[in-house]
Order: structure tokens, then C-alpha cells, then sequence
């Protein structure tokens, strides 16, 4: 069975392509990735709305999703939205055009899309440790979600993101430091506030989605970006702030030139760095383990269970 999953996200729209067969002891890792920066919520704090142009280069991509699906004989297409598809007021609007396009999107809940990227991640370890939290940092919510032997147990999303708060904070480039302090000072509060009373002290931290990712590239020191290398690696609390405070020393133009970034995410990245700090620091957290394996991947494991795979 060959199955595509979509994310829609505020910043990033991503395509996994997976095969599964029924001898599969476990979920196999895609055959076939698709990843556009596309910035749906552009501009979504100010105005409430998506923006024409952000709704026309996320349908393009959608486009392509749809045509790569197409191609590799997809039996199931499933296709999520999340953090600007929940706050949109004319989100309807787009995913009535995405289904013209042949693309059919769930908007979930921001609990759901934790429970989804914890299901991925816990796929990922093959034998998940006894507790286990997953940071899922996106461009318009985080999501923190806590589980014992590879199960769920309890979550929490925030409607604070790399892109919400570099709208909300940030002015100046390069950024102030009243302005970096504005995004810590936020994140903290809400962190302390609803994720702490719900936390476990012990509990194994991953991390997960583009801010994590390239934040674990920069901690490595990589030229260019390689999944094989970041999937894994141990960011220290120590090392996220390294690269945060690197991040804030720069300009838009200097961010975009570090080596392996993605030009697009230059101008949200160290917003979304303060935010992994703040996290890691108001939670006790030493490390994280940065995780390839994410929402895409427990999306697919839910829909191919629904098939009758990994009972």
C-alpha cells in the first residue's frame, strides 16, 4: 500500500511518500520527500486573514503534491492543516480551493497535531524510552506532548510560533535586545503557566520541525543540510542558546548566509531559536534529541493502521 501525506503548515508545506507491506515489522521510512516553503500565515497575526498571494504558493505546491501522488500510484492521499488553517477566518476559503485542486485538508486541532508529531517521533526510537516529551516547533503554535512507553498521555499547544512571534515582536533587523527579550519573556510565561504542571521531570526530550532541525545543523557545523546527520543528534541546552545568540547577531542578510540555511527561513529563525531556548530552559530540559521522523510520519502510521497495518 502506498500512501502521501500532507502537511500544511504556516510556514513550510511538506509531501512524505511511504510504502508499506504487510510483512513490515514497523512504520518504513518514506520513499519519497517534497518540502516548500511557502509561508501560508504570512502576515496572519496582523490581519486575522491568509493573504491571496500566501494561499496561491501554497496551492502551487499543493499542485505538485497532487501530481507526485499522481505518479507513484498513491492509494490513500491524507492531508492536514494546522496552526494557520486552525486561526484563519477565511480559512474555508482555501481549503475549498485546495479540494478543487484535487487535494482534500483536515484542519486538526493543536492537540491532535502533538499527538500526531509524538507518534512519529516514538516510531522513530523502534523501542521509545519509558517517558517521553515531544517539542513540535512550528511557524504559528508549539506543541508539547508527554507519554509513557511510546503512548500519549498528555499535551498542551501554544499559539506561539516562529513566525507569530517574529510578527509580533520583531521591528528591528537585526533584532534588539528588548525585542529578544519580548519573545523570551513571552514563551516563558506560557510555558510556565500551561506545560509545566503537566510535565514530566524525568522525561526524555525530542525536538522536532524546521527550527529544531536547523538549529541541530548549525550545533554540527554542516555546510549544507543532511537529514542522516541531524536525525539524532543531541542539541544541549547550551548549544541551542550558542546558536541563538549567533542567530541575533545578525542581520537578515547574515542569516541567510549561514551555511545550509534556507534563504526563506532567515527571517523567522531567530525568533524561532529564543523560542527552543526558552522552552528548554524553563523546562529543565539538558538536551533534546532532534527527530526526522515527525507528524508526517504519524500521520502515515494512523491512516495505514486504519488500513489494517500495525495492529
Amino acid at each position: 500500500m502506498r500512501i502521501g501525506v500532507v502537511d500544511i503548515g504556516t510556514h513550510t508545506s511538506r509531501l512524505a511518500l511511504f510504502e508499506a507491506a504487510a510483512r513490515d515489522a514497523q512504520l518504513p521510512a518514506p520513499f519519497a520527500e517534497f518540502n516548500f516553503i511557502t509561508r501560508l500565515g504570512e502576515g496572519l497575526s496582523a490581519s486575522g486573514a491568509l493573504s491571496e498571494s500566501a494561499m496561491s504558493r501554497t496551492l502551487e505546491a499543493l499542485a505538485i503534491f497532487k501530481s507526485e501522488c499522481d505518479a507513484a500510484r498513491a492509494d490513500v492521499v491524507a492531508a492536514i492543516g494546522t496552526a494557520a488553517l486552525r486561526s484563519a477566518a477565511n480559512s474555508g476559503d482555501f481549503i475549498a480551493r485546495a479540494l478543487d485542486a484535487g487535494i482534500s485538508i483536515k484542519a486538526i486541532s493543536g492537540e491532535e497535531e502533538g499527538a500526531l508529531s509524538f507518534a512519529g517521533v516514538a516510531a522513530g526510537y523502534g523501542a521509545p524510552p519509558a517517558r517521553l516529551l515531544v517539542i513540535d516547533v512550528g511557524g504559528g503554535s508549539t506543541e508539547f506532548t508527554f507519554g509513557a512507553e511510546g503512548e500519549r498521555a498528555a499535551g498542551v499547544s501554544l499559539d506561539i510560533g516562529a513566525v507569530s512571534l517574529k510578527e509580533r515582536h520583531i521591528e528591528s533587523d537585526p533584532a534588539t535586545p528588548r525585542e529578544r527579550e519580548s519573545i523570551r519573556r513571552r514563551a516563558a510565561a506560557e510555558i510556565e503557566a500551561r506545560v509545566l504542571p503537566i510535565s514530566y521531570p524525568d522525561a526524555v526530550c525530542a525536538g522536532v520541525a524546521g527550527c529544531v532541525t536547523t538549529l541541530a545543523m548549525m550545533d554540527l557545523g554542516l555546510k549544507k543540510y543532511d537529514a542522516a546527520k541531524v536525525h539524532g543528534h543531541e542539541l544541549t541546552a547550551e548549544g541551542a542558546r550558542r546558536q541563538a545568540d549567533r542567530l541575533f547577531a545578525l542581520d537578515i542578510e547574515g542569516r541567510r548566509a549561514v551555511p545550509g540555511m534556507e534563504p526563506m527561513r532567515a527571517d523567522v529563525i531567530h525568533a524561532g531559536a529564543e523560542l527552543v531556548c526558552a522552552a528548554m530552559e524553563t523546562l529543565g530540559v539538558r538536551a533534546m534529541r532532534v527527530s526526522e521522523t515527525d507528524i508526517r510520519h504519524g500521520l502515515a502510521l494512523r491512516e495505514l493502521r486504519r488500513a489494517g497495518f500495525y495492529k
